[in-house]
């Protein structure tokens, strides 16, 4: 380690001043240069210490995940107290503790967008799996389903604001849960990849956006969802209050493609997705549903490791079963269980 390393460069020359002197020269070691040697060895060790304790904080998920321990939020916990401890007793003058709780502030908030990704990508899991699963039934449900599914705005909402929480509710909330995804995606990457302090070859880093990037192959893959427009969509759903990004939420999203024709248009591909999604020709229908199948599959991945790693901070949270509601021009409840 670095600061090891100069810390031991620093006694052996403190070690070669206290050597005894020739009878010419004095065998008192000038203040100023000894000195300037305590200096140094005092940063030296601040800088091991706050090291020994960064890598600790850092590697806290991973010895989380092996131990397999439900409370492995106590590694982070502790090691954050670690480094604020150090940052009291090492820090001239609060210097270092000054370093150090803004980068507790931004691994708490990360936790925060990590919480925010695990509950959207759980709505979105749950709202596909009920899709897949009416339309699979077949029957009336099926066929209000697909009629709700198949309604594009640009299209069919005819300015009347209205139309977004009635007629057009499912096709709506679909897009909104599938863009509030990407746009959690896009916060949560730019989280980590801006933390100030990153374990080299992170396996959480790298297990996380292999998981992004299959999810999002799964949803381009043969469909009108293409890969980079994906996150393109949750780019233009995020808004900043404060030091906190999150996606807009579904009545400012209802609005925006009322008021802003720039929006609403950026959206019809999307749209267009969820279209096809409902189409019941034999050129659409299969292929939709194998998309769907693998959609649910790397949501469920993410949403797992996101539990397995404690960067979710609802690990013990179980949302109750819920009625799902088709909108169309009647409104049709089908019931779903969360697998």
């Amino acid at each position: 380690m670095p600061a090891f390393r100069e810390l031991e460069r620093l006694f052996a020359q403190i070690q070669r001043q206290l050597a005894p002197r020739s009878p010419n020269t004095s065998s008192w070691i000038e203040q100023p240069e000894l000195s300037w040697c305590l200096l140094s060895i005092k940063r030296a060790a601040c800088c091991a210490a706050f090291g020994a304790a960064v890598s600790a904080v850092e590697i806290a998920p991973a010895l989380a995940q092996a131990s397999n321990k439900s409370n492995g939020d106590q590694y982070i916990t502790v090691g954050g107290q670690l480094l604020l401890l150090l940052g009291a007793l090492l820090g001239a003058g609060g210097g270092l503790r000054y370093f150090l709780e803004p980068w507790l502030q931004r691994r708490r908030y990360r936790k925060v967008m990590a919480t925010g990704l695990w509950l959207s990508c759980y709505e979105l899991r749950r709202h596909l799996e009920a899709i897949r699963t009416t339309l699979a039934e077949g029957g009336e449900p099926a066929y209000e389903m697909r009629k709700s599914l198949t309604k594009i705005p640009s299209y069919d909402f005819q300015r009347k604001p209205e139309w977004f929480v009635k007629t057009g509710y499912f096709c709506m909330i679909t897009a909104y849960k599938i863009a509030a995804f990407s746009a959690w995606m896009k916060i949560y990457q730019t989280a980590v990849l801006r933390a100030q302090v990153v374990a080299r070859g992170s396996k959480f880093i790298s297990g996380l956006f292999e998981r992004f990037d299959a999810y999002k192959v799964a949803a381009s893959e043969s469909t009108a969802l293409w890969y980079n427009y994906i996150e393109a969509i949750g780019e233009w759903m995020i808004e900043t209050e404060g030091d906190l990004a999150s996606p807009i939420g579904f009545g400012k999203f209802c609005s925006k493609y009322n008021k802003d024709e720039e929006f609403l248009i950026f959206f019809d591909q999307l749209h267009m997705f969820i279209h096809f999604m409902g189409r019941p020709e034999e050129m659409y229908a299969p292929v939709y549903e194998e998309v769907l199948t693998k959609m649910i599959a790397a949501l469920s991945s993410i949403e797992k490791f996101l539990g397995d790693t404690h960067e979710n901070l609802l690990t013990e949270y179980r949302p109750k079963e819920r009625t799902l509601i088709v909108g169309g021009d009647r409104h049709a409840e089908v019931k779903h269980t969360d697998g």
